[in-house]
C-alpha cells in the first residue's frame, strides 16, 4: 500500500504504516479483546443498520466530525479556537443530536435510509453496462495489446 498512498498524495499515511502495521501485529497479544471483534467483522463504525453503511474511521471523522466544525455554527466560523471552547462545543454535541432528534419528530420530517445501496439501483446498474460496452468498444478499436512491427533504421517496403 506505500506506494498507492504515496501516488495518491497521502504522505502521512505512507509516513504511519510502518508503525500502524506494527501495531496490528501485535493486537492479539496487547489487545486480544479488540483483535476477537476486528476478526469478526467490527471493523468499521456504521451509523445505521443498513448493509452498505460501514465506514473507516479516519473517513468517519472526516466525513462527520471535521464537517461539523467547518460549517456555520461549528468551530471554524464565528468563534475561536482556545481549549475552553473546543471543549464545550465538543461536550455540547450530543445534546445538540438531541434537540436535532426532536424537532424532527415535531415538525413530522424524518431522515429514513433504505436497505437498498445507491449504487445497485436499476438505473445505476444501467448506466454500468452501457459504459462497460463504451469500453470494450473502444479497447476494440484501439487494441492496447495489439502487435507492433518492430522498427528498424534499414527496414525496405
Amino acid at each position: 500500500m506505500l506506494p498507492i498512498f504515496a501516488a495518491a498524495g497521502h504522505i502521512l499515511y505512507a509516513k504511519s504504516a510502518y508503525l500502524y502495521l506494527q501495531q496490528m501485529e501485535g493486537l492479539p497479544t496487547s489487545h486480544p479483546e479488540v483483535y476477537q471483534k476486528f476478526s469478526e467483522g467490527f471493523h468499521v463504525i456504521r451509523r445505521s443498520d443498513r448493509y452498505w453503511a460501514g465506514l473507516s474511521t479516519d473517513l468517519v471523522i472526516e466525513q462527520v466530525l471535521m464537517r461539523s466544525m467547518k460549517t456555520s455554527g461549528g468551530l471554524t466560523h464565528g468563534r475561536g479556537m482556545d481549549e475552553i471552547q473546543r471543549l464545550v462545543w465538543t461536550l455540547s454535541l450530543p445534546a445538540c443530536a438531541e434537540i436535532k432528534f426532536t424537532m424532527q419528530e415535531l415538525a413530522g420530517i424524518r431522515y429514513g435510509t433504505s436497505d437498498q445501496h445507491q449504487e445497485a439501483t436499476s438505473a445505476r446498474k444501467e448506466r454500468d453496462v452501457r459504459d462497460t460496452w463504451k469500453l470494450v468498444a473502444f479497447l476494440q478499436t484501439y487494441d492496447p495489446f495489439r502487435k507492433i512491427r518492430p522498427f528498424t533504421a534499414f527496414q525496405v517496403e
